[in-house]
């Protein structure tokens, strides 16, 4: 996580495991008892949840799904990404996992197939392709929004998707913050070759 004029920034990325593995069971038992205490359900996206950060996914059970470069999205084993091995690493507490909800692995992959489509979708930009990676507007924060707005995610809130502090450049969740993201010149939205042709 880094601090630019004030606002924190930090890379998000979809992580979806498998619940019948016995670690797994018992970070989410944990999880969805802290957000049950709390009255106040934004409270269940502070990091202070319960057991240390990052959590210690079971990697063989755990997959990461990533946008966070021109390349495309990016399925890693947990553990995998460049985020993990470059800042993880070097700080844990660079790391936060929420497990934000239970949903069926064709849905996952369903919605992860939908999200290389062109075009849009309920307001959400789609064409999470190849060369198609912008600063502000389909980045890793548009990407894990798409992925929790469209399976419903998080349980306590369904289709909320992320809260606003995860995206300070989303003029949805924080218009002012995202007003002035927008005036800096990061180029225009790009089409995959896929969508162009």
């Amino acid at each position: 996580m880094t601090s630019t004029l004030g606002v924190e920034i930090a890379h998000t990325s979809f992580v979806s495991c498998r619940r019948d593995n016995a670690v797994v069971a018992a970070y989410v038992e944990s999880f969805e008892k802290y957000c049950k205490s709390k009255i106040f359900k934004s409270y269940c996206f502070k990091a202070n949840w319960g057991p240390p950060q990052p959590l210690n996914l079971p990697s063989e059970d755990c997959l990461e799904f990533e946008f966070a470069d021109d390349n495309g999205i990016k399925l890693l084993s947990w553990g995998e990404s460049d985020f993990y091995k470059y800042f993880t690493m070097e700080d844990n507490s660079s790391t936060k996992v929420y497990p934000v909800g239970e949903v069926g692995r064709d849905d996952v992959h369903m919605v992860f197939e939908s999200a290389m489509l062109c075009g849009s979708a309920g307001g959400y930009l789609m064409d999470y392709n190849p060369g198609t990676y912008h600063y502000i507007k389909r980045n890793c924060h548009t990407f894990t929004e798409f992925m929790l707005h469209f399976l419903k995610l998080p349980y306590w809130n369904p289709g909320a998707g992320m809260p606003g502090s995860f995206m300070p450049e989303s003029r949805k969740k924080n218009p002012v913050k995202g007003a002035i993201a927008s005036m800096f010149k990061v180029g225009p939205l790009r089409t995959s070759k896929k969508c162009s042709e």
